[in-house]
This record gives C-alpha cells, sequence and structure tokens, in this order.
C-alpha cells in the first residue's frame, strides 16, 4: 500500500518554475523535472496564481 507524501516547495522555487514555463524556458514536463515538481496540476495551479497576481 502506498502513502502519498505532501512536499513543501519555497516561495521562490515556485516562482521560478513558474517564470520558467512562461518565458518558454522548456515544457511543463522538462520545469517539473528541473525543479522536482510532483505534479503536473501543482505547476498548473502556481501559474494560474501567478496570472491571478496572487501570492505564493
Amino acid at each position: 500500500m502506498s502513502r502519498r507524501t505532501h512536499k513543501k516547495y519555497s516561495s521562490e522555487l515556485r516562482l521560478k518554475a513558474v517564470e520558467d514555463y512562461l518565458s518558454d524556458e522548456g515544457a511543463m514536463k522538462q520545469i517539473r523535472e528541473k525543479y522536482g515538481i510532483l505534479a503536473n496540476k501543482q505547476l498548473i495551479n502556481w501559474i494560474k496564481w501567478y496570472n491571478g497576481h496572487r501570492d505564493f
């Protein structure tokens, strides 16, 4: 039986990942691998927050 753990990401990492993605530094998969982000959905949510001018 596998157990999912929650990974905590710093605000700096979130911002760098979003900025890299939005500036076409790579595909979503590449950005996730670069920063160790576990799920596409997580990065998508950060992008929505960033575009909505919300704080991380």
